[in-house]
């Protein structure tokens, strides 16, 4: 497998030899906005889902998972507010989730054990890249030092 063009940057490199966008191979997707391509994102995804009868809310710390007959019914927020929900949707990580959102008597003892166990880090991404030349930047013109 070659590529057929040079490569501006090593990140450049592994999206055209790994990314898909739409099932074109080596395609490139941007999001654009007024935050940006991550504030675009999450614009669209808040658009679409209040469209289809989504309650978003925000600043709402969720202390509890609450859980009834095996499923999640709802959550239990920290300023002791309840939401009922059909659906609960969580984007914190599975230890935090298991461990101090979902109560133990709703998990098996070996699911809890394995949980205990779960090494968990930091959520960031670091990614070192190399540039063809120094970036043009807007606020200061010119590829030179």
């Amino acid at each position: 497998m070659g590529i057929q063009h040079r490569c501006s940057s090593d990140y450049e490199l592994l999206h055209h030899v790994f990314g898909k966008v739409n099932g074109e191979k080596g395609a490139w997707g941007h999001a654009m906005g007024d935050m940006g391509d991550i504030g675009a994102i999450a614009q669209a995804m808040c658009k679409e889902a209040e469209y289809l009868g989504v309650t978003i809310r925000v600043k709402a710390e969720v202390k509890k998972v609450l859980i009834d007959g095996g499923r999640p019914t709802g959550v239990r927020l920290s300023s002791r507010e309840t939401i009922t929900a059909i659906i609960v949707v969580t984007n914190v990580d599975s230890k935090l989730l298991y461990s101090q959102m979902i109560r133990e008597q709703h998990q098996e003892t070996e699911f809890r054990r394995r949980v205990r166990s779960f090494r968990v880090g930091s959520g960031t991404f670091h990614m070192n890249v190399t540039l063809y030349e120094l970036p043009d930047f807007t606020c200061k013109h010119g590829t030179h030092l």
